[in-house]
């Protein structure tokens, strides 16, 4: 088994709206190449991208999994149309009925997923010896999880259920848009499961010990204004060791 992090979650948040930068794990399992969430059209060439770097193509992935329906994980679907598409039968059935209360579920996702290989799922499903998705409904009624390998040495995607390293500390996703009773629940048995390695939905991945928690990298995110010149004012914002004695 083999993995890698196509695209790193952020939260960053502004005043003018939210980036909805979420994670893509690329996993290759058993010869079959499978992607756990697809993210935005605004991260659309950065995924292409990424998948080039790794000699891939939309063409060439076998599995896709989408924790669940929210914009800025599953827009891009559409790219994938030779792949077989996990997709929760309660996000489904709730995308039938969503409220204009709700703004991050995808309205009229059925189309685009016309003509695609859809495998209908609420958890439990296989999809190697090596690949569990697992139920872990709570932030959205049929949210999903991706368990790979044994807890010692695999890892667990999140998705929103555990949105982030604070997510984890809080013992709840940033945000519920199901029931929070389920929320807590999810987040306690994935906890339970003792994976040492989470890549969650909106932050770098991170380790567990029975001390600390650690980023496995440090995220670096650019912000970039242009000015009248036509020159590009870029601010970079990154998590760094702190340093005593600042002048």
């Amino acid at each position: 088994m083999e993995y890698s992090v196509l695209l790193k979650g952020n939260n960053t948040r502004t005043s003018i709206g939210a980036l909805g930068a979420s994670t893509v794990t690329l996993v290759e399992s058993h010869g079959e190449r499978i992607l756990i969430d697809v993210t935005h059209y605004g991260r659309r060439r950065l995924l292409l991208d990424a998948l080039s770097k790794k000699n891939l193509s939309p063409k060439d992935i076998d599995v896709v999994i989408l924790t669940h329906l929210h914009w800025d994980h599953a827009l891009n679907v559409d790219l994938f149309k030779n792949s077989r598409i996990y997709v929760s039968e309660k996000e489904l059935d709730y995308n039938n009925r969503i409220t204009e209360e709700d703004p991050f579920t995808i309205r009229n996702f059925k189309k685009l997923i016309d003509h695609s290989n859809i495998v209908y799922t609420n958890g439990g499903d296989r999809i190697s010896n090596e690949v569990k998705i697992l139920d872990t409904r709570g932030h959205t009624e049929g949210h999903l999880s991706v368990a790979v390998g044994n807890p010692n040495e695999g890892f667990i995607t999140t998705g929103d259920s555990i949105t982030n390293m604070r997510a984890w500390n809080r013992n709840r996703p940033d945000i519920v848009m199901f029931d929070e009773k389920y929320a807590l629940k999810s987040v306690e048995e994935i906890k339970k499961l003792g994976y040492k390695l989470i890549i969650p939905g909106h932050d770098p991945p991170f380790t567990v010990s029975e001390n600390s928690l650690e980023f496995t990298e440090t995220e670096k995110v650019e912000i970039i204004f242009r000015e009248d010149r036509e020159k590009d004012f870029r601010f970079t914002f990154s998590e760094d060791s702190s340093k005593k004695g600042y002048l």
